[in-house]
């Protein structure tokens, strides 16, 4: 039986979801000579997620993003290791964000893999988890039971998005952010579609969004993005698209993240910044509908590239195909503020499109459905399991 508080959360959101869609349906996103509306500056902030600094309800920059995310101005906040002191301080946080007052329910996001990005692990009371390599050598029914344990650890603490798992081909064992850290399943992607299916599975039954990447394919690559420009143009194949495709086509991809992989022959340059990695391979090709996020745009592989202003690196992202744009550390005293204003100020210019910013609106507004409705299934799945136990008991 759903208590009537339930339902009121799920009628709560429900409704926050339609409000976005409807926000820029019928009319011009930013009129000629109009001063950007509180509407349209919680429309855009459904397509940016900013980390933060601090580790504790007090930090300044924790209670700014806070108020953001209160004011439409970002619709997700990232935790990273920086922001994990304690179990205790982590979910308070998390509670925080979880009774905003937002305008859409926001995404809370953390990227934990396993193995060597285990941001959840014994530093604060949690079992590691294996690699994606290790687990891929002990069998999908290892693999199932492990990313169940994960899968609740990411729900407990009250996350609603995992920016994971890692799809890319272990192509180049070298490879000193993917081969080399064990965070590739395999060379073979079928494997690799396998177990990412499982870690999709495990978190779909408590309601958890998740991400693939790196699109459209890192595991060539001899470069730490972090650093520099990953070029793939001489060893990036077709073959790493597979995962991406079996996966698509079994329908259970929420969101992708695009890397900061140059390929001038294969997609026409940096997949994050230019050129047509999203919108002719991951649209067109692959026939992907939902949403994609960048790689951290704050990363030296794409900072480093426009030399004018942070702002161009947002506007490129966007005009490239990115729905949500990802700042995992502050860029300004004001990071939400400043990507914000920059996506307005280029969609004043012309820079930006009306008409693609509606359509990656319209994404994201059903994947925040998604999330209901994961939402409602993993309750019921509990409450029918709690209903189960008290027969038994």
């Amino acid at each position: 039986m759903i208590s009537a508080f339930q339902w009121t959360a799920i009628c709560k959101y429900a409704c926050l979801i339609l409000w976005v869609l409807l926000s820029t349906a019928n009319e011009p996103l930013l009129a000629q000579n109009d001063q950007p509306s509180e509407r349209l500056r919680h429309s855009i902030g459904q397509m940016i997620i900013t980390g933060f600094s601090g580790n504790d309800v007090t930090s300044p920059d924790f209670q700014r993003a806070l108020n953001n995310l209160r004011n439409g101005i970002i619709g997700g906040i990232l935790f990273l290791p920086k922001n994990i002191a304690s179990r205790e301080q982590l979910k308070n946080m998390i509670k925080m964000v979880q009774a905003c007052t937002c305008p859409a329910v926001p995404l809370i996001a953390v990227d934990e893999e396993g193995g060597i990005v285990e941001r959840l692990g014994e530093q604060i009371g949690f079992e590691e988890i294996p690699s994606p390599e290790e687990l891929s050598h002990d069998g999908l029914s290892t693999a199932k039971s492990q990313y169940n344990r994960l899968a609740h650890k990411v729900f407990d603490l009250g996350f609603n998005l995992n920016l994971a798992p890692v799809v890319d081909l272990n192509t180049n064992p070298d490879n000193p952010i993917i081969g080399s850290l064990g965070r590739s399943f395999s060379s073979n992607p079928r494997v690799v579609a396998r177990f990412a299916r499982t870690f999709i599975l495990e978190h779909h039954a408590l309601g958890i969004l998740t991400s693939l990447k790196h699109f459209p394919g890192h595991g060539s690559s001899d470069t730490d993005t972090h650093e520099s420009t990953a070029d793939v143009s001489e060893t990036w194949q077709k073959i790493e698209l597979d995962p991406f495709r079996k996966l698509i086509r079994s329908h259970l991809v929420d969101t992708i993240m695009v890397g900061h992989l140059r390929n001038a022959p294969g997609w026409g340059g940096v997949a994050s910044q230019e050129g047509f990695a999203v919108k002719r391979l991951l649209r067109q090709k692959l026939k992907f509908d939902g949403v994609t996020i960048s790689d951290d745009l704050g990363m030296g592989a794409v900072f480093t590239q426009k030399e004018n202003s942070f702002g161009n690196v947002i506007t490129s992202a966007i005009k490239t195909g990115i729905d949500i744009v990802l700042i995992a550390h502050p860029i300004s005293e004001d990071t939400g503020q400043y990507v914000n204003a920059s996506i307005i100020d280029a969609l004043d210019s012309g820079t930006l499109s009306a008409h693609e910013i509606r359509q990656s609106l319209h994404r994201i507004a059903k994947l925040k459905r998604k999330l209901l409705r994961y939402k409602r299934s993993s309750e019921l799945a509990s409450w029918k399991t709690m209903d189960r136990d008290a027969v038994t008991c």
